[in-house]
Order: structure tokens, then C-alpha cells, then sequence
């Protein structure tokens, strides 16, 4: 999986397009709909076919991952960025409220249309 979407997106996070550093976990793969098994049925909708399906996933650099899977952030079906700017979250995400209405560099996910869904 990891291997197979560096190739894909050329190394780089698909949000800041930073360039990965060979086995220094600088960018990592993150699943879109993540591997948990309370989401199979999620993926299975979504027409994932495993947990190493690269078209559920993108390049991250790792603090953006972190707040990925934190729910901090999301995107929509055009790859619009969406930062959780609630009352609550505001101190945790004010680092990434500069990505707010910026677009993914890389939308292969936008293939599958019930991703599409999931990724809003």
C-alpha cells in the first residue's frame, strides 16, 4: 500500500507537497476510509476491495495524517480541503487552518464515486 501510492503520487503529500524522505516517515500513506473494522462496510460500499487498496488512499505528510485520522480536517468530492474551524478545535487547528479551501494536488480517489461520498 505504502510503496504503491508513493509511486502514485509522486512522493510528495497531496496536500503540501512535501517531498518524501526515504524511510524517515516525513510523508506517510493514510488511508481515506480508514482500516477499522467498525468501516468495512464503509469501504465495502465504497467498492474498496482491501485494506491495501491504493484508490482509498493518498500521501501525507505526518502531522497532516495525524489530523486527518483526528478528524481535524476533511475534503470534499472536488478535493476542497475542509478544516474543523468549530470553537473547540480552533487552538489545535490553527497550524492548519492555512490549508482551509486549498485543494488535494493529487484526486485519483475522485474515480470512484462512492469515495467521492466518503471523502465528504
Amino acid at each position: 500500500f505504502r510503496d504503491a501510492a508513493r509511486r502514485r503520487d509522486d512522493y510528495k503529500c497531496v496536500v503540501s507537497g512535501t517531498v518524501s524522505r526515504d524511510k524517515t516517515g516525513n510523508v506517510q500513506a493514510a488511508h481515506i476510509l480508514g482500516i477499522e473494522s467498525s468501516l468495512k462496510l464503509a469501504r465495502e460500499e465504497a467498492g474498496v476491495l482491501n485494506e491495501y487498496d491504493t484508490t482509498n488512499g493518498m500521501l501525507l505528510e505526518q502531522s497532516l495524517h495525524v489530523a486527518f485520522d483526528a478528524y481535524r480536517w476533511c475534503m470534499d468530492e472536488t478535493g476542497l480541503i475542509h478544516v474543523n474551524t468549530s470553537t473547540a478545535a480552533a487552538g489545535q487547528n490553527a497550524e492548519l487552518a492555512k490549508w482551509d479551501g486549498q485543494k488535494v494536488q493529487n484526486t485519483h480517489w475522485r474515480s470512484k464515486p462512492s469515495l467521492q461520498r466518503a471523502a465528504q
